[in-house]
């Protein structure tokens, strides 16, 4: 109820950021991350994966259309995308099916690149997906957009830490 519709309207410049939220959330999940990026002078949008525990892969429709209408409403090129936790793994399975023509940037954030022990104790589809090494995050690859991987050297849900790199990504551990 908190979490407005996003305000998109065409751009004279910039590139409008799309926020992919981490495993059993929502878009609301950005309420706070939103107000601060427009505040700063950025174009945001949000979307919600659902349903919440399926297969990763059901997720990537929503996304492209979620890029193309953000696309259509502010007129720029491309958008800058910006994953959470299981958002990056979202984003990263995107890039691998729709390759990134209309993608300027991808940030990360605490996300699971090689899986995460933890995933075990998830339910749904998805966790099976981002389990440390699974067969389906392999098969990922890596895409020639610039890449940001943020992460911290405390993360308590990704385990091993070594799983929140990624090869050919600028790191920024916090």
């Amino acid at each position: 109820l908190w979490m407005q519709p996003d305000r998109l309207a065409p751009m004279r410049s910039g590139t409008p950021l799309v926020l992919v939220h981490g495993y059993s959330c929502s878009r609301a999940a950005w309420w706070w991350q939103r107000r601060r990026l427009e505040a700063a002078g950025f174009t945001v949008a949000t979307l919600s994966l659902e349903p919440i525990y399926a297969d990763i892969e059901t997720y990537l429709p929503a996304l492209s259309q979620r890029i193309d209408a953000v696309l259509t409403k502010t007129g720029a090129r491309q958008v800058a995308l910006v994953g959470h936790s299981m958002g990056g793994v979202v984003i990263r399975a995107w890039l691998a099916r729709h390759g990134g023509e209309r993608v300027s940037r991808v940030v990360t954030l605490g996300t699971p690149h090689g899986g995460t022990r933890l995933a075990r104790l998830g339910l749904g589809r998805n966790a099976r997906q981002m389990e440390l090494g699974s067969a389906w995050l392999q098969s990922l690859g890596e895409t020639a957009v610039d890449r940001v991987a943020i992460f911290s050297a405390h993360d308590n849900y990704v385990a091993p830490r070594s799983q929140l790199e990624r090869t050919g990504a600028r790191r920024v551990e916090l």
